[in-house]
Protein backbone atom coordinates (compact mmCIF):
# COMPACT_ATOMS: atom_id res chain seq x y z
CA UNK A 1 0.00 0.00 0.00
CA UNK A 2 1.25 3.35 -0.78
CA UNK A 3 2.50 5.93 1.93
CA UNK A 4 -0.17 7.84 3.62
CA UNK A 5 0.59 10.66 1.82
CA UNK A 6 -2.58 12.73 2.43
CA UNK A 7 -3.17 14.10 6.22
CA UNK A 8 -7.02 14.43 7.11
CA UNK A 9 -7.61 17.77 6.84
CA UNK A 10 -9.92 19.84 9.68
CA UNK A 11 -9.61 22.80 11.91
CA UNK A 12 -6.92 25.31 10.51
CA UNK A 13 -6.21 23.21 7.12
CA UNK A 14 -9.25 24.48 5.29
CA UNK A 15 -7.03 26.12 2.62
CA UNK A 16 -5.74 22.56 2.26
CA UNK A 17 -8.95 20.79 1.83
CA UNK A 18 -10.26 22.93 -0.71
CA UNK A 19 -6.71 22.29 -2.41
CA UNK A 20 -7.19 18.66 -2.07
CA UNK A 21 -11.21 18.95 -3.62
CA UNK A 22 -9.83 20.80 -6.89
CA UNK A 23 -7.53 17.77 -7.27
CA UNK A 24 -10.45 15.20 -7.22
CA UNK A 25 -11.81 14.66 -10.68
CA UNK A 26 -15.11 13.31 -8.69
CA UNK A 27 -15.91 16.12 -7.17
CA UNK A 28 -17.18 17.66 -10.52
CA UNK A 29 -19.80 14.58 -10.31
CA UNK A 30 -21.60 16.34 -8.02
CA UNK A 31 -24.15 18.99 -8.08
CA UNK A 32 -22.85 22.38 -7.29
CA UNK A 33 -25.14 23.14 -4.34
CA UNK A 34 -23.37 19.70 -3.11
CA UNK A 35 -20.04 21.23 -3.97
CA UNK A 36 -20.97 24.40 -2.01
CA UNK A 37 -22.05 22.10 0.86
CA UNK A 38 -18.92 20.53 1.40
CA UNK A 39 -17.21 23.60 1.00
CA UNK A 40 -19.45 25.31 3.50
CA UNK A 41 -19.44 22.89 5.58
CA UNK A 42 -15.47 23.18 5.87
CA UNK A 43 -15.61 26.99 6.33
CA UNK A 44 -18.42 26.59 9.31
CA UNK A 45 -15.52 24.17 10.74
CA UNK A 46 -13.03 26.67 10.51
CA UNK A 47 -15.05 29.66 11.89
CA UNK A 48 -16.67 27.04 14.88
CA UNK A 49 -12.98 27.03 15.55
CA UNK A 50 -12.45 30.25 15.44
CA UNK A 51 -14.97 30.35 18.42
CA UNK A 52 -13.43 28.12 20.34
CA UNK A 53 -9.85 29.15 20.05
CA UNK A 54 -10.92 33.22 20.51
CA UNK A 55 -10.16 34.81 23.64
CA UNK A 56 -13.44 36.99 23.44
CA UNK A 57 -15.74 34.24 22.78
CA UNK A 58 -17.17 35.80 20.19
CA UNK A 59 -20.91 34.64 19.52
CA UNK A 60 -21.56 32.62 16.29
CA UNK A 61 -25.08 30.57 17.43
CA UNK A 62 -25.88 29.31 13.73
CA UNK A 63 -22.55 28.17 13.67
CA UNK A 64 -22.61 26.45 17.11
CA UNK A 65 -25.82 24.85 16.75
CA UNK A 66 -25.16 23.19 13.66
CA UNK A 67 -22.11 21.86 15.31
CA UNK A 68 -23.34 20.61 18.64
CA UNK A 69 -27.07 19.08 16.53
CA UNK A 70 -25.67 17.61 13.49
CA UNK A 71 -24.21 14.10 13.18
CA UNK A 72 -23.00 12.25 10.44
CA UNK A 73 -25.91 11.27 9.40
CA UNK A 74 -27.28 14.18 9.26
CA UNK A 75 -24.51 15.95 7.26
CA UNK A 76 -24.81 13.33 4.52
CA UNK A 77 -28.49 13.11 4.53
CA UNK A 78 -28.43 17.13 4.53
CA UNK A 79 -26.21 16.96 1.32
CA UNK A 80 -28.42 14.22 -0.58
CA UNK A 81 -31.89 17.01 -0.01
CA UNK A 82 -33.04 14.61 2.15
CA UNK A 83 -32.92 16.86 5.48
CA UNK A 84 -33.75 20.99 4.70
CA UNK A 85 -31.65 23.86 5.92
CA UNK A 86 -35.14 24.11 8.79
CA UNK A 87 -33.03 21.56 10.03
CA UNK A 88 -29.62 22.96 10.69
CA UNK A 89 -31.00 24.52 14.17
CA UNK A 90 -32.09 21.25 15.98
CA UNK A 91 -31.19 17.06 15.69
CA UNK A 92 -32.84 16.08 12.83
CA UNK A 93 -34.54 12.33 12.48
CA UNK A 94 -33.49 10.28 9.83
CA UNK A 95 -35.64 8.39 7.71
CA UNK A 96 -35.13 4.49 7.67
CA UNK A 97 -34.30 4.42 3.62
CA UNK A 98 -31.17 6.84 4.20
CA UNK A 99 -29.54 3.66 5.52
CA UNK A 100 -31.07 1.13 2.56
CA UNK A 101 -27.92 -0.91 1.76
CA UNK A 102 -26.40 -4.37 1.78
CA UNK A 103 -24.31 -4.23 4.43
CA UNK A 104 -21.17 -6.23 4.44
CA UNK A 105 -18.68 -7.63 6.93
CA UNK A 106 -15.06 -6.74 5.67
CA UNK A 107 -11.92 -8.89 7.21
CA UNK A 108 -9.44 -6.15 6.13
CA UNK A 109 -8.62 -2.82 4.10
CA UNK A 110 -8.12 -4.54 0.96
CA UNK A 111 -11.32 -6.48 1.13
CA UNK A 112 -13.35 -2.68 1.56
CA UNK A 113 -11.69 -1.80 -1.37
CA UNK A 114 -12.47 -4.62 -3.55
CA UNK A 115 -16.20 -3.82 -2.55
CA UNK A 116 -15.95 -0.33 -3.07
CA UNK A 117 -14.28 -0.79 -6.69
CA UNK A 118 -17.56 -2.28 -7.79
CA UNK A 119 -19.35 1.19 -7.48
CA UNK A 120 -18.79 4.51 -9.32
CA UNK A 121 -17.70 7.46 -6.76
CA UNK A 122 -18.81 9.36 -5.32
CA UNK A 123 -20.80 7.08 -2.64
CA UNK A 124 -21.95 7.39 0.62
CA UNK A 125 -20.74 4.27 3.35
CA UNK A 126 -22.72 3.41 6.12
CA UNK A 127 -21.25 1.35 8.86
CA UNK A 128 -22.98 -0.74 11.46
CA UNK A 129 -22.89 -3.31 13.93
CA UNK A 130 -25.36 -5.55 12.01
CA UNK A 131 -26.14 -6.89 8.42
CA UNK A 132 -29.52 -6.22 9.03
CA UNK A 133 -31.06 -2.74 9.69
CA UNK A 134 -33.77 -1.70 11.13
CA UNK A 135 -32.96 1.56 12.21
CA UNK A 136 -32.63 2.51 14.99
CA UNK A 137 -32.95 -1.00 16.65
CA UNK A 138 -29.55 -1.99 14.95
CA UNK A 139 -27.37 0.77 15.42
CA UNK A 140 -25.99 2.67 12.97
CA UNK A 141 -22.63 3.89 14.02
CA UNK A 142 -21.42 6.62 11.17
CA UNK A 143 -21.67 7.85 7.56
CA UNK A 144 -19.72 9.17 5.40
CA UNK A 145 -19.41 10.09 1.70
CA UNK A 146 -16.15 9.13 -0.09
CA UNK A 147 -15.28 11.75 -2.94
CA UNK A 148 -12.92 10.53 -4.85
CA UNK A 149 -9.69 8.44 -5.48
CA UNK A 150 -6.15 10.68 -5.20
CA UNK A 151 -2.86 9.12 -5.08
CA UNK A 152 -4.24 5.90 -4.48
CA UNK A 153 -6.13 6.63 -1.30
CA UNK A 154 -10.14 7.36 -0.83
CA UNK A 155 -10.72 10.90 -0.10
CA UNK A 156 -13.17 11.00 2.23
CA UNK A 157 -16.02 13.63 3.89
CA UNK A 158 -17.61 13.05 6.66
CA UNK A 159 -18.72 14.95 9.83
CA UNK A 160 -17.19 12.90 12.77
CA UNK A 161 -20.69 13.33 15.10
CA UNK A 162 -22.46 15.77 17.80
CA UNK A 163 -20.45 18.70 18.32
CA UNK A 164 -17.25 17.32 16.51
CA UNK A 165 -15.67 18.48 13.01
CA UNK A 166 -16.28 18.34 9.75
CA UNK A 167 -12.87 17.08 8.16
CA UNK A 168 -10.87 16.01 4.54
CA UNK A 169 -9.85 12.48 5.33
CA UNK A 170 -8.90 9.18 4.13
CA UNK A 171 -10.89 5.86 3.94
CA UNK A 172 -7.82 3.89 5.84
CA UNK A 173 -8.04 6.54 8.88
CA UNK A 174 -11.53 5.51 9.06
CA UNK A 175 -11.30 1.83 8.74
CA UNK A 176 -9.05 1.61 11.96
CA UNK A 177 -11.92 2.98 14.14
CA UNK A 178 -14.28 0.75 13.06
CA UNK A 179 -12.37 -2.54 11.85
CA UNK A 180 -13.12 -4.49 14.27
CA UNK A 181 -17.07 -5.42 14.72
CA UNK A 182 -18.46 -3.05 11.38
CA UNK A 183 -20.66 -3.61 8.71
CA UNK A 184 -20.18 -1.73 6.04
CA UNK A 185 -23.20 -0.26 3.53
CA UNK A 186 -22.30 1.11 0.33
CA UNK A 187 -24.36 2.82 -2.11
CA UNK A 188 -24.47 5.74 -4.41
CA UNK A 189 -24.69 8.88 -3.68
CA UNK A 190 -27.99 10.78 -4.51
CA UNK A 191 -28.21 14.11 -6.53
CA UNK A 192 -29.39 16.78 -4.67
CA UNK A 193 -32.65 18.09 -6.30
CA UNK A 194 -32.78 21.80 -5.42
Amino acid sequence: MKENTIKTLSKTDKPLAYETLKKLPTFNNLSLKQQSIIKISLYIQSRNQRVSDSIKKIEYKNTQNHMKNWFCHAAVAYLEGILSENSLQRIPNIPNEFFETTYNKTNSLNDLYKYLNKFKLPVVISIANSPEIDYPNAQVLHSLVILGKLNGQYIVWQKKGFKLPYEITTLDKIYDSYKNSSFWGIRPLQSFQP
